[in-house]
């Protein structure tokens, strides 16, 4: 633990893999000014590099996730928000989140003891309804597949039935009943969970008194979506990578002719659900268009080593580790890197780095170094045209505009005109 600063923030920076994109980069600009309170969710202690971090950390909550008491899950959200705020009493609190309980609780509890709340782009998703929607209806679909598993010989429609109540239920009981118990008041959330939808006439309810985003593509898509207050910074990582990842790896990164292929960890939900297809064909389909991608990209790039990375929740997927088996079969030297392994930093040693819509991809094109960045629509996912207008990224909408164009080389991702996340801090502070 680290006190050396008389202002203190909160820094609650969502899941693990969007620490390592960007609330690390984030954490390192803040510790040089201020004492971070870090609120992480229990996944963050099975990660090794992280504990170097907590070494520099003023204090560091851990919510447990307690899916069996939600009574117990959010007693814990609301008494670690108090305890944030009325303990620590952060002078700044930065969320990206604002509609998991948890987040909302420590919205309300730090305006009641008037901190400043920032949000701040994390990843490729700009936050606002419309594109929370999108991601509940993949966890939707990611939660029948996993229940056609378990129970493969009853009917999909019934599968269905019982995943859509369950999910009617957590809503009733995680934004009404269980708040209004402990607070007397309910939690606020956009979305109607019988239609799956938005709430009609539903504008964004804005938590935030300041909106940070690192690009002029960031602000207007944010403008369209009723935010207020947003401003254009420089995002951290511009200046500080370097440093991050020699203390994170104890060495400096270097560049490689490598290539490295992340596929979207929701394809095979979506295919499954959404396009009717039976897991056989969903291994087909994913083997024929990979191998396709990997062929025109070699045939691009010679002598580059060839690896791919699985999303985490594709660990245990059976069609994915099919589907790689069959691409080891056409391509013997291609680097299967286990899901595990730190995407970032397999980013920032490769020249080339090839996906759908993903924030790796997002995180590649805020690096400063020059590499080529490929976003690929190959199954027509929800956002996987999310870089289509992007100048960073080249994207393609099919495998033959791959093959014809050539690749452009991304330069930096912003000038140096944007005012550092510090002195934004120093300048509100006065």
């Amino acid at each position: 633990m680290v006190d050396n600063h008389t202002q203190t923030v909160c820094l609650v920076p969502g899941p693990i893999h969007l620490f390592w994109t960007t609330g690390v980069y984030f954490f390192f600009d803040l510790i040089e000014e201020y004492d971070v309170i870090l609120v992480v969710d229990s996944n963050y202690k099975k990660d090794r590099k992280f504990k170097k971090v907590v070494k520099l950390a003023h204090s560091i909550y851990y919510l447990e996730e307690n899916h069996k008491n939600l009574f117990t899950q959010h007693k814990q959200y609301y008494e670690t928000s108090k305890n944030v705020i009325k303990k620590h009493k952060p002078k700044f609190v930065f969320q990206h989140n604002h509609v998991c309980p948890f987040n909302i609780y420590l919205f309300n509890m730090s305006k009641k003891m008037g901190a400043y709340n920032i949000s701040f782009q994390n990843g490729f998703q700009h936050e606002c309804p419309q594109t929370e929607h999108l991601i509940l209806k993949a966890n939707h679909i990611s939660l029948i597949k996993q229940h056609s598993r378990l129970r493969s010989m009853q009917p999909v429609w019934l599968i269905w039935l019982r995943v859509t109540l369950r999910e009617i239920y957590s809503y009733y009981f995680n934004y009404y009943l269980i708040p209004i118990l402990l607070t007397k008041k309910p939690l606020w959330t956009p979305f109607d969970p019988v239609r799956h939808s938005i709430k009609r006439g539903i504008r964004r309810h804005n938590h935030y008194d300041l909106r940070l985003v690192y690009t002029n593509e960031e602000e207007i898509k944010t403008l369209t979506e009723n935010a207020k207050n947003i401003l254009q910074i420089k995002n951290p990582i511009l200046d500080n990578y370097r440093e991050v990842q020699k203390y994170i790896y104890e060495d400096t990164p270097r560049m490689k002719n490598r290539i490295i292929i992340l596929p979207d960890g929701a394809t095979s939900d979506y295919l499954f659900l959404e396009k009717k297809l039976k897991s056989n064909d969903t291994i087909l389909l994913l083997t024929e268009k990979w191998t396709k991608v990997i062929k025109i990209i070699s045939k691009k790039f010679t002598n580059y080593e060839i690896g791919i990375k699985l999303h985490p929740k594709q660990e245990n997927d059976k069609i994915w580790q099919q589907v790689i088996s069959n691409l080891k079969k056409v391509y013997q030297n291609l680097v299967n890197y286990p899901v595990r392994e730190d995407a970032s930093r397999l980013v920032i040693e490769s020249k080339i780095v090839v996906a759908e819509a993903s924030t790796v991809l997002w995180f590649a094109s805020n690096l400063e170094k020059d590499r080529i960045l490929i976003s690929l629509n190959l199954f027509d996912l929800p956002l996987a045209d999310a870089f289509a207008s992007d100048q960073r990224i080249n994207y393609f909408e099919s495998l033959n505009n791959l093959k014809k164009f050539a690749l452009k080389r991304v330069g930096n991702a912003q000038t140096n005109k944007h005012q550092t996340l510090n002195n934004l801090l120093k300048n509100l502070d006065n």
